[in-house]
């Protein structure tokens, strides 16, 4: 007998992408998309594919995506991005392990790959826990939202693709990076007490761990110029989400003294 599978997309003005891929998810069983109150087409085009299309205000990615997990009514779910594509060779193979019930249950979750691009060509791929059982995760965190699998993980042999995000030209990542770490400094921001002097340490370590990471243990040394720009603009985004910190400490404390002052 086979598994019953729900598949979600969380969106925000995807009318240019998300056709594309909610036409590679019509052999799931439930189809969900929970929007960000876009204002472009991607509700209308969405409302093509499923009736199953809800609106719920953006408070961060973490909780986003877990609101679209509850809504989803089977035990099996699929996670894709509104500019993420199933292929066919990877339908076939979550079909294969649907019709196969007790080799799917033998895992909580399970990887598929990802292939990242910058400059229009390959630059490394992502092995991500995007197929997984409803009643075994847990979404954490609202920026880089970290998912919690209560089980053993498997891997899926074909990758998806990703289509959007491919970052043909370095403005589209530094675009990336602004919006991203304005949201993750405030986020972090309002979590704890920051002094200056952490702030700063922060601002000068953390960017070099991230270089090094990704310079030499994802392997990116091997992928020349692209390879060494990629880890320096990781390596910008850590340091801006310090940078953006400290502003709001500044801030507030010029904002206190003004108040102060004027009293």
């Amino acid at each position: 007998m086979r598994e019953k599978i729900s598949a979600f997309i969380i969106t925000k003005n995807e009318e240019d992408k998300i056709e594309r891929c909610l036409s590679h998810l019509t052999w799931v069983d439930e189809l969900i998309v929970l929007d960000s109150y876009s204002t472009d087409k991607t509700i209308e085009i969405a409302k093509k594919f499923t009736k199953k299309v809800f609106k719920k205000t953006f408070e961060g990615y973490g909780s986003q995506k877990q609101a679209a997990i509850d809504k989803c009514s089977n035990a099996w779910i699929l996670e894709v991005d509104a500019d993420e594509i199933i292929p066919n060779l990877l339908r076939e193979e979550i079909e294969a392990l649907l019709h196969n019930p007790e080799q799917l249950n033998k895992n909580a979750g399970y990887t598929i790959t990802r292939q990242e691009y910058f400059l229009k060509k390959p630059l490394m791929t992502s092995k991500i826990v995007r197929l997984y059982r409803k009643d075994a995760i847990k979404y954490y965190k609202e920026i880089h939202e970290v998912l919690n699998v209560n089980g053993s993980i498997g891997r899926l042999k074909q990758n998806m693709i990703h289509e959007a995000d491919n970052y043909d030209t370095i403005a589209k990542r530094i675009d990336k990076i602004n919006e991203y770490t304005k949201k993750e400094a405030e986020i972090r921001y309002k979590e704890k007490k920051w002094s200056v002097v952490t702030v700063l340490c922060a601002m000068i370590v953390v960017p070099w761990i991230y270089f090094i990471w990704m310079y030499i243990c994802k392997h990116l040394i091997f992928k020349g110029y692209r390879g060494i720009i990629w880890s320096f603009l990781t390596s910008y985004y850590h340091f801006l989400i310090y940078a953006k910190i400290y502003e709001y400490i500044y801030k507030e404390k010029h904002s206190t003294e003004a108040q102060w002052q004027s009293q």
